[in-house]
């Protein structure tokens, strides 16, 4: 039987269509099954006990509005961080990390969180890093005109094993770590449709995607 992926991609600032064929191929490239869910859906598929979530969108649902919705709640922060800590797989993509609580179980258990990005976009490069914490195949070393994320990871407790850099900055780009039973693996890059469909995002995915597949 297949293993089946549940996702959630897109928000207000990154548009479902920018992700979705290049979010689908890599899913398939693992013959796998993407589940492309909605918010209202992602308790119903927890229950479910999916091989993987996939999470591409920020916490807010209406960003621009005066009154705010946040689709994280308490009850689908425990539940999220439960179904990982039972042996579940977590791939968080970009906005993934943005705008959810520091203090919720979810941001811990990610690891890390965004901080702020410049208006433009940079050329930015992706560069796996000299460790052995690689969890993936050959190394990494791409540019791609992206947003230049800068973020926290607590790096003390999970395995960074790619970083990137522009005339911005440099930081973390990517990083992987055990939780309880189950697995983590969160990815930087990117935000464009450009970024999208660079071929080294497709390989960066297919391989984070087969990580959180085994075992």
């Amino acid at each position: 039987m297949n293993k089946n992926i549940f996702a959630l991609i897109g928000d207000f600032y990154h548009p479902y269509d920018n992700a979705f064929s290049t979010i689908k191929k890599a899913v398939e490239m693992n013959s796998a099954e993407l589940i492309d869910g909605k918010i209202d859906e992602i308790s119903g598929a927890i229950d479910a006990n999916p091989d993987a979530i996939l999470l591409y969108r920020e916490n807010r649902i209406n960003p621009e509005d005066a009154t705010v919705n946040l689709w994280l709640t308490d009850e689908l922060d425990e539940k999220i961080t439960t179904y990982v800590k039972n042996g579940g797989s977590i791939i968080a993509l970009h906005t993934a990390i943005a705008l959810y609580p520091r203090d919720s179980k979810y941001t811990d258990m990610v690891k890390g969180y965004f901080i702020e990005h410049p208006v433009e976009h940079y050329l930015v490069r992706y560069k796996s890093t000299n460790t052995s914490g690689n969890p993936l195949g050959s190394p990494f070393d791409f540019t791609i005109k992206d947003e230049h994320y800068i973020v926290h990871v607590d790096e003390a407790n999970t395995n960074v094993f790619m970083r990137h850099s522009s005339d911005y900055g440099e930081g973390c780009a990517a990083w992987h770590h055990n939780y309880g039973k189950g697995k983590v693996i969160v990815l930087v890059p990117t935000h464009n449709k450009e970024g999208f469909e660079h071929p080294q995002t497709l390989r960066l995915l297919n391989e984070a995607i087969a990580w959180s597949l085994k075992g």
